[in-house]
């Protein structure tokens, strides 16, 4: 297994890079993707203002461009574009009476503007073409929902209620900031910044720290988690066949800490490295249980540091609740008492997604994911791959099978019923298991369920959580603020 972490490090530091994209010529190609249609009446009109129009508005558009409404989704692309200052301008015309009707048909800007009208935001909207090609994404809003959410702050402080078979029911507050670095690279996505704290009828106090953060024109991207919990839970033991009489409570108090520097080298593609340390100490268990008796590696206590390097491809079009696009995460960590690791050990972490709206005309999602966890060495128990959890094979106690190597994937449908309120469906299947070469058809968990969405923030796409999920011989309810992936 170490040859395969040496592999993936070579690959990451050395053969990844050459994707970087570096040719700047004088013209080149402005390349949109507008997406987010509510309907697919009418027409499409795109826009493109120069450095003139820009400062003059009575002047025309550079160029203009109207599609055809066929998909929620479309492309469209001029070129031979020179270098220089641009502003782009969607308006979704329903009517097809050659203009934007305000508070009753959609719009996008570049930069992700929103505003009252479109003329005085032809600045705010500008950005800079080097020439070759330049991809850009184009939301699709509707004027009322713009004015709205320019009037709003962009921080959420909310309490929290949530129930999932670990915590039982919790309380807490969640505060949310969302901004953007200034530039004028329209392609930047928003950033975020993300602290939560709480605690559980079952004594346990959790307070964790979430960011993904953009550098201006997204030539950066910074990734983080910190978490410090007093947490007890069960334990089954290590392995894919656990009886439910090895069930025990242990009781433990925990800090974690996950952070990723990533440089962008090709479109939304970053690659990168970073650190990560979790300590788990001050641990209570019963002295008859699976935990000691079984000689488990950290059942004392354990502390693991180490660098991880990381490869991302990431296109899609919400962070918190995606209808579109890609995901595409590969982690690999080493851990060596030469960064001040008291385990040596190396592990791998796949995270695949895929987002699809399968009719046109309709809001509905298809989601699927595959999540692998591979590890070699002498791995604590804390560290291994555990099945189970709100986010994958729901209706399994966290933890209820871990071992060395776990794989898992799932598929959601999520039906759109109104802009409030949807309903999801989903299905999956996975194993733990002490090497790769063990897993089988035979080994495989199945889990799935049904869940029931409520909008709380359309705009932000933020929406209550409620899923009952089932595996085998178990089932338990979730209910919290985010979706599973």
């Amino acid at each position: 297994m170490s040859g395969l972490f040496l592999k993936w490090n070579v690959f990451l530091l050395i053969c990844l890079p050459a994707y970087a994209y570096s040719a700047v010529s004088d013209t080149g190609s402005i390349r949109l993707t507008i997406g987010d249609f509510i309907s697919l009446k009418g027409k499409v009109i795109v826009l493109l203002y120069d450095s003139v129009a820009i400062n003059n508005l009575k002047a025309p558009a550079f160029k203009q461009k109207t599609v055809s409404l066929t998909k929620d989704r479309i492309y469209v692309e001029f070129d031979s574009i020179p270098a220089g200052r641009y502003a782009v301008a969607v308006t979704h015309d329903k009517n097809e009476n050659g203009r934007n009707d305000y508070f009753t048909e959609d719009y996008g800007y570049s930069n992700g503007v929103t505003a009252e009208s479109f003329k005085p935001t032809r600045q705010k909207a500008a950005f800079y073409f080097k020439g070759d090609t330049l991809d850009l994404f184009i939301r699709i809003e509707n004027e009322l929902a713009g004015r709205t959410q320019n009037a709003r702050k962009r921080t959420r402080i909310a309490p929290v209620f949530a129930y999932t078979p670990e915590t039982s029911l919790l309380f807490g507050v969640n505060y949310i900031r969302l901004f953007r670095p200034p530039s004028k690279d329209s392609s930047s996505r928003t950033s975020y910044i993300d602290f939560f704290a709480a605690g559980t009828l079952k004594k346990q106090f959790i307070f964790e720290q979430n960011y993904t953060v953009f550098s201006r024109g997204e030539k950066y991207m910074f990734i983080g988690y910190s978490t410090f919990q007093k947490y007890p839970q069960y334990y089954y033991g290590v392995g894919n066949d656990l009886p439910s009489t090895n069930k025990e409570e242990v009781d433990y108090s925990q800090l974690k800490l996950d952070q990723l520097a990533l440089r962008n080298v090709y479109k939304k593609i970053y690659v990168g490295a970073g650190f990560r340390f979790s300590t788990i100490y001050n641990i209570s268990s019963s002295p008859t249980g699976v935990l000691l008796e079984k000689n488990t590696v950290g059942a004392n206590g354990s502390l693991v540091s180490g660098l991880q390097f990381a490869f991302s491809s990431d296109n899609r079009n919400s962070i918190y609740n995606a209808s579109m696009g890609h995901l595409v995460r590969i982690k690999t960590a080493l851990y060596r008492p030469a960064f001040g690791s008291r385990y040596n050990f190396s592990s791998l972490e796949i995270d695949l997604r895929k987002f699809i709206k399968p009719f046109a005309g309709r809001k509905d999602i298809l989601a699927l994911q595959f999540y692998g966890f591979f590890s070699s060495g002498n791995v604590p128990w804390s560290e291994m791959g555990a099945l189970g959890s709100d986010m994958i094979m729901r209706g399994y106690y966290s933890g209820r099978y871990r071992d060395k190597e776990y794989a898992a994937l799932q598929a959601e449908y999520r039906l759109n019923i109104s802009p409030f309120l949807g309903f999801v469906f989903f299905a999956g299947t996975g194993e733990v298991s002490q090497s790769v070469r063990n897993f089988s058809y035979n080994g495989l968990k199945p889990n799935g369920g049904i869940g029931y969405r409520l909008s709380l923030d359309r705009q932000e796409r933020i929406n209550l959580r409620v899923d009952l999920g089932y595996g085998k011989n178990i089932s338990n309810v979730y209910v919290t603020v985010t979706e599973a992936f």
